[in-house]
């Protein structure tokens, strides 16, 4: 019964192969059968059948393991495997999954691995043979998805959190990374076939996998990814957010996973809408309903190499600079600093001021201090602003920090509406043309310090 046979097929390797051992669906000579398989899936039957891969043929060769050598045989399975012997109900299960119509669509690797095993069994003859070729159902190497996230500008987004799921909705198993600086991630260790991909904790229309995907580079991997259940999956539930100072409806949507609009225009926040009129100039203690993220996958293959979208990223930051005149700063060069809330900040930006005076940039949403600095080689004019500080146009701070801001200044922003303010609010108005009350809520004095602060 020491019988050895060698196949008569080579297998072809994916890329450089590492010396390993694999196991494929084999039968004895006295028609025992053993499902076991390559990636250390192993299903034993009482005889087992070794199959080795040798590194250097790249050919498989077949042997019958004596029932004395049973023991030995059982110390060379992964530990994984170790113990289903004593279950006798383990094949009928998974057989019973294999054969089941109605379960869903999707199949997950543990089960398209069932499944090539028993079809390479069924496959074999039923009558002893003298030379038996059992044919491997997984021939390649274990395989790598690559994947990296950009903004909507193509720049890559780090420490975005990525899901992969094995499995049908609600069940299977997930492993789960986030992006490198590079905005990079990979789940190393694949079987081969579908999988599904989610930026986790983002709304469905906050984030869209761009088309063009390719195939990753072949890594050699020796080890299948480490896997966790998937059921009992993350479930968000809608919640109230109280502004804070320095919040405005982008950085909070971009902090919860969603786009700026889908937070803003959630029905429940109408009355706020109607206060406000924008998002983007909020008043501390808001109260703003936060509608739950609703959940999003796409369909990926292991060996992919993809690019995902994030949407509502980068912000975008709009100053306008003028001089006493009121005529705009054209044509000046500048440079743009940033701090941000969380994160290393994003590199200097340099540009040019545009016939209107204004600068436009790109920034995160989180951004939490702009530093500009006209005509850096020159005279070096430097401004700091607080992002999301500025309070609505229809609060006394709003109102101060706007005639600050224009250059009619009512010293600090504290929302007393004093002497300071009072004499602020009377030169804008004398310089506009409008009837002096000295009011910081009169409506003709509130329209044109709006158009004026372009705010």
């Amino acid at each position: 019964m020491d019988r050895m046979a060698q196949a008569t097929q080579r297998l072809e390797p994916l890329g450089g192969r590492t010396s390993k051992d694999y196991r494929c669906p084999g039968r004895n000579s006295l028609g025992e059968e053993r499902l076991a398989c390559a990636g250390n899936h192993d299903y034993p039957r009482p005889t087992a059948t070794l199959c080795e891969i040798s590194s250097s043929t790249d050919t498989l060769m077949i042997g019958d393991a004596l029932a004395d050598d049973a023991e030995a045989a059982e110390r060379t399975r992964p530990p994984s495997a170790r113990g289903s012997i004593e279950d006798p109900t383990h094949d009928e299960q998974a057989a019973q999954k294999v054969n089941d119509e109605s379960a869903p669509p999707f199949s997950s690797a543990a089960d398209r691995l069932d499944k090539a095993n028993r079809a390479a069994i069924d496959s074999l003859p039923s009558s002893p043979t003298e030379a038996l070729v059992v044919p491997c159902s997984l021939t390649g190497e274990l395989a790598c998805l690559r994947l990296r996230v950009v903004g909507e500008d193509g720049r890559p987004l780090a420490r975005q959190k990525v899901e992969l799921v094995d499995g049908a909705p609600g069940t299977g198993r997930r492993a789960r990374t986030q992006t490198d600086n590079a905005g990079e991630a990979e789940f190393r260790g694949l079987l081969a076939g579908p999988y599904r991909l989610s930026l986790y904790g983002l709304d469905r229309d906050a984030w869209e996998l761009l088309a063009g995907q390719g195939r990753a580079a072949t890594a050699s991997v020796s080890e299948e990814l480490s896997w966790t259940s998937a059921t009992g999956a993350d479930a968000a539930s809608p919640n109230i957010h109280e502004v804070k100072q320095g919040e405005c409806i982008a950085s909070i949507a971009a902090r919860l996973g969603l786009l700026p609009e889908t937070l803003w225009e959630a029905s429940e926040n109408a009355e706020l809408r109607g206060k406000r009129g924008t998002g983007y100039v909020l008043f501390p203690g808001d109260r703003l309903h936060v509608p739950a993220p609703r959940r999003r996958d796409v369909d990926v293959l292991a060996g992919q190499s993809v690019q995902l979208r994030r949407k509502g990223i980068p912000e975008v930051l709009k100053l306008r600079f003028q001089n006493e005149d009121g005529l705009p700063h054209r044509d000046l060069t500048y440079m743009l600093a940033l701090e941000v809330a969380t994160g290393a900040p994003p590199a200097n930006v340099t540009g040019v001021l545009g016939a209107d005076g204004m600068l436009v940039e790109g920034i995160p949403p989180d951004a939490t201090l702009a530093t500009v600095t006209l005509d850096p080689d020159g005279l070096a004019q430097t401004f700091e602003f607080a992002l999301g500080h500025m309070d609505p146009i229809t609060e006394v701070s709003g109102v101060q920090g706007r005639l600050n801001n224009l250059g009619f200044p009512c010293g600090p922003v504290d929302g007393d509406c004093g002497e300071k303010t009072r004499a602020a609010i009377a030169a804008f108005g004398a310089a506009h043309g409008l009837k002096e009350t000295g009011d910081p809520r009169d409506p003709a004095f509130l329209r044109t310090l709006g158009a004026a602060h372009v705010s």
